[in-house]
């Protein structure tokens, strides 16, 4: 048997979900993949292990690492191929990851009744210590106290609030907001991987591109809590989320000095820069599988200009066919700005937006 321990991406989401009901049948509503994974991927994604065969789910483990101590939950190996050193391995790669980190010490909990587990993590050098498991819940859970509840207001006994009080439900609205754009990106990923139709898996991956861009808008402006952003950090921000979506279709380059644009501008730009790169992906390659990406943007005066160019045969736009994507919606998110959309032609194609600094309201 062939095994391939990799990092968590979407497609695997529905293998996951499969393998954990199997594994764990009387887990509470709240422990199902579309709770958990979400958060873990908000967290230290990379410490999020599957077990491929063939590319399919044989098993799956999370890790996280604090800076002082690891751990491990939700370790789990398909019945039909446990004992097989499917859940050794997994293990091996989470130590081997924590060891890199700086991590010298794995804490786990076991439940005492499960005697195969416990056996299992002491044949790989884990010993039972004299300690207590303790826990407590500091959050409320909408699938917890109401099964179906999506918001769930807190009444916390006072009128007053503190500002440290306010400030820390805006961020647990954020985590909440940014699971759920999660979860959608992960049903829109699914269907696309499910569709034999190519033009409707093009529409879907392209609709899992949006939704993951207003994600990070949404976490990177709340997060940061100023009325303006930084645009060097929006634009790097914007081209990981890119190079994560693309892979080795596209190498994409950062070119932008530090400077700062009102949080109003913040997702039409980050839109248009999808929408941007993405048609310098799949128009800029030509016969190739590759194409080069610059993205930069300046900021003179009262003007901020925004160009994306490409290593492509370059093209001559014609009138948008759809406002809903492409040039179209560009175009249409460009007027939002007070701005609009230059296409010229010259080793590749090169794609502006200038808009002014101070948009209209």
């Amino acid at each position: 048997m062939s095994i391939e321990i990799v990092t968590y991406a979407d497609e695997h989401f529905g293998g996951v979900g499969s393998l954990w009901r199997e594994a764990f049948p009387e887990d509470p509503p709240w422990n199902n993949a579309a709770s958990v994974i979400p958060a873990k991927i908000a967290f230290q994604q990379h410490l999020f292990f599957v077990a491929l065969e063939t590319g399919r789910v044989i098993g799956s483990l999370m890790a996280g690492y604090d800076g002082h101590r690891g751990w491990v939950n939700r370790i789990a190996v398909l019945r039909s191929h446990q004992g097989q050193g499917v859940g050794s391995a997994l293990m091996r790669k989470a130590e081997a990851q924590l060891r890199i980190m700086g991590c010298t010490k794995i804490n786990l909990q076991v439940r005492t009744s499960n005697a195969q587990a416990a056996e299992f993590y002491r044949r790989l050098g884990y010993a039972i210590e004299d300690r207590i498991s303790m826990s407590k819940r500091i959050a409320a859970s909408a699938l917890h106290d109401d099964p179906g509840t999506i918001a769930k207001t807190v009444d916390i006994g006072e009128r007053a609030q503190s500002e440290s009080d306010m400030r820390a439900q805006m961020h647990e609205l954020v985590h909440r907001v940014k699971n759920d754009m999660q979860v959608l990106r992960s049903l829109l990923s699914a269907a696309e991987r499910e569709t034999e139709n190519a033009e409707a898996r093009e529409v879907l991956a392209d609709a899992a591109r949006r939704v993951s861009t207003v994600a990070a808008v949404q976490h990177g402006i709340v997060t940061q809590g100023t009325e303006s952003f930084d645009t060097r950090s929006f634009l790097e921000a914007l081209g990981r989320n890119a190079s994560q979506s693309f892979g080795r279709k596209a190498d994409i380059e950062i070119d932008a000095a530090s400077g700062s644009l009102p949080n109003k501008t913040a997702l039409p730009l980050a839109l248009i820069v999808n929408e941007l790169i993405t048609n310098a992906v799949k128009h800029g390659k030509g016969e190739r599988n590759h194409v080069s990406v610059k993205l930069s943007l300046v900021n003179r005066d009262k003007e901020s200009i925004l160009s994306v160019q490409d290593d492509g045969p370059g093209f001559v736009p014609g009138p948008p066919r759809k406002r809903a994507s492409g040039l179209g919606l560009v175009t249409a998110l460009a007027g939002q700005l007070g701005g609009k959309l230059d296409v010229t032609t010259n080793h590749g194609a090169r794609c502006t937006v200038r808009f002014g600094a101070s948009t209209p309201p």
